[in-house]
């Protein structure tokens, strides 16, 4: 006799261990990874036990932030300096005014607009440049965190092996080689 009935349900509930098990067995998100290296820059790779990468990026970001402020400080000199020099009143005088090479001024007009204009492009490249690390960072946790658990084993190579034979009809080798994958 049956003692199973149409429509009958029957639930399988695992035991404590296996549950246990599943809890812990989480995805690896690329958007949590993603969100998180937005949010503070290094924080995506750390998701993703890359731990190696964080001191390269905050390095970047360092050295370009100490590259943006320098650069500026250059800039505001210069077109202060730019802007006195250009007013064409004798009685103010800018920084670079009292600097005298061989009893003349150590920089032209021109030389402190070509300043000028040289430290805000290199200001702006530097900010342009930290921007795009930062995007690089976000991308790379995203790009980590695919690959999370992405398998690679021994038994994914790529072979070459040369060949060399004797052909019947002539006096000069066969050379040749076989490429061979194995996934």
């Amino acid at each position: 006799m049956d003692t199973l009935q149409e429509g009958t349900v029957v639930k399988h509930m695992p035991d404590k261990k296996t549950r246990d098990k599943q809890d812990t067995t989480k995805t690896h998100s690329p958007k949590v990874a993603s969100i998180m290296s937005a949010i503070l820059p290094g924080l995506g790779q750390a998701y993703n036990k890359k731990y190696w990468k964080i001191p390269i990026i905050y390095a970047g970001l360092a050295g370009l932030t100490y590259s943006v402020v320098e650069n500026n400080k250059k800039y505001e000199r210069f077109r202060e300096a730019f802007i006195l020099r250009a007013d064409l009143d004798s009685t103010t005088i800018d920084i670079y005014d009292q600097q005298l090479v061989n009893g003349e001024d150590k920089y032209s007009q021109a030389q402190l607009e070509y300043f000028k204009n040289l430290y805000h492009r290199r200001r702006d490249l530097s900010i342009i440049f930290t921007g795009v690390l930062y995007l690089l960072n976000v991308i790379d946790a995203a790009v980590d965190a695919h690959f999370f658990t992405y398998d690679i084993s021994d038994d994914l190579s790529l072979n070459f092996q040369p060949e060399y034979h004797w052909m019947g009809y002539s006096a000069d080798p066969y050379i040749g080689g076989r490429l061979s994958l194995k996934l």
